[in-house]
């Protein structure tokens, strides 16, 4: 099983971060889960971005159940679910 970790460095790897101390500040605010998993694996400095990711869950799975019902999980409540 993924762990909490390996998910958020996976959502980085895709969105092209190799380095953790030069990260555009415009990427933060263009995907809500890269702002998670950044905030989870404390790589955002600026107060203020640190903030905005926090306020964020990111939407990971989004379905359709059998009765027509929409149902999705935040990256956050993966992150919840997954091991250390």
């Amino acid at each position: 099983m993924i762990t909490k970790k390996e998910l958020c460095e996976t959502i980085i790897t895709k969105n092209k971060i190799n380095s953790h101390t030069d990260i555009p500040e415009n990427k933060i605010l263009e995907s809500s889960n890269l702002a998670v998993a950044m905030e989870y694996l404390g790589m955002i400095k600026n107060q203020q971005l640190k903030e905005y990711a926090s306020q964020r869950g990111g939407v990971l799975i989004c379905g359709v159940t059998s009765n027509g019902d929409v149902k999705s999980l935040t990256l956050r409540e993966i992150l919840d679910l997954l091991p250390e």
